[in-house]
């Protein structure tokens, strides 16, 4: 004859084994999803890496290559970008840690490959972080613009592939400070004797076509431009056109920084706000601006 207790325990068992059955179901059917490194449980999905992820990595991995071989080189920008580079590091890695993400050591290019190359693959990073997420893309896109900069004072001018114009809200957003700009070097120039005119009419001829481009965009929408603009500073000396160079193409770079959660997920139109905004990063730095890590957000 059964003893009644066996029985009543087989049954208890049973019904746990029924409940614990049910629970999973509903959890899987809830679309819950288990951290990456809990155990696995049948039927449930193991999270994957965070969505920045690779895109982050790799921008480490080239901004610490760039960092290594700018530190290997004593020239004039050498420490300057090693400088900036080495602060982009650090806040690359501890965002990348407090995301939860997996940092691991990054590469570096050899020293002998020089600070020009190791820039330019800086700047071709540009697609592969557009589409991260609005709280990194800021500090991002800054990255690899101070990379382009870079270009432009070691002697070549980075330009990024791909790239069209941002839509109109975006267009009608920057364009005031590309025209505030380039009056302010029209007479910025006019001002400089003729022989040493030559930095101020090359800044002129940037700022002008990229005004000239975003104004052609904008269509019937750019408002009509004001008859002149009051220049924030005087450019009576050789110290006050450089000071009001810096604060114009600064203008430029805050605005476009500004507007880049506009272009996120568009890669060709973050590639034509880069632009301008790298543009006048760089002309900047050779105007005299302190080199920053994160330019237009610092």
């Amino acid at each position: 004859m059964p003893d009644r207790g066996d029985g009543a325990m087989l049954r208890r068992r049973a019904l746990l084994a029924g409940a614990a059955g049910a629970s999973l179901l509903a959890l899987a059917g809830c679309g819950i999803r288990l951290e990456r490194d809990a155990p696995h449980i049948p039927g449930l999905k193991t999270a994957g890496p965070p969505a920045d992820q690779a895109a982050l990595q790799g921008l480490l991995d080239v901004t610490t290559a760039a960092q290594a071989v700018a530190a290997a080189d004593k020239a004039a920008w050498g420490p300057r970008l090693a400088a900036i580079h080495g602060q982009q590091v650090t806040r690359l890695t501890q965002v990348m840690a407090t995301q939860g993400m997996t940092v691991r050591s990054a590469t570096t290019s050899p020293v002998g490959s020089g600070m020009l190359p190791a820039e330019q693959a800086g700047v071709a990073r540009l697609a592969s972080i557009a589409s991260t997420t609005s709280g990194n893309l800021p500090m991002a896109a800054a990255v690899v613009v101070s990379q382009a900069a870079a270009c432009r004072v070691l002697g070549t001018p980075a330009r990024f592939s791909g790239q069209e114009l941002p839509d109109q809200q975006v267009l009608l957003a920057v364009l005031p400070a590309l025209r505030t700009a380039t009056y302010g070097f029209e007479v910025l120039a006019a001002k400089t004797p003729l022989k040493e005119r030559k930095d101020a009419a090359a800044a002129l001829q940037t700022l002008a076509a990229a005004r000239s481009e975003w104004e052609a965009a904008a269509g019937s929408a750019a408002p009509a431009e004001p008859p002149g603009y009051a220049l924030p500073v005087a450019p009576t000396t050789p110290d006050n056109r450089r000071a009001l160079a810096r604060r114009l193409l600064g203008d430029v770079a805050t605005t476009a920084a500004s507007q880049v959660d506009g272009v996120r997920g568009r890669a060709s139109q973050l590639a034509g706000l880069a632009q301008v905004w790298s543009d006048a990063v760089g002309l900047g730095w050779q105007w005299g601006s302190a080199p920053t890590a994160f330019p237009g957000l610092d």
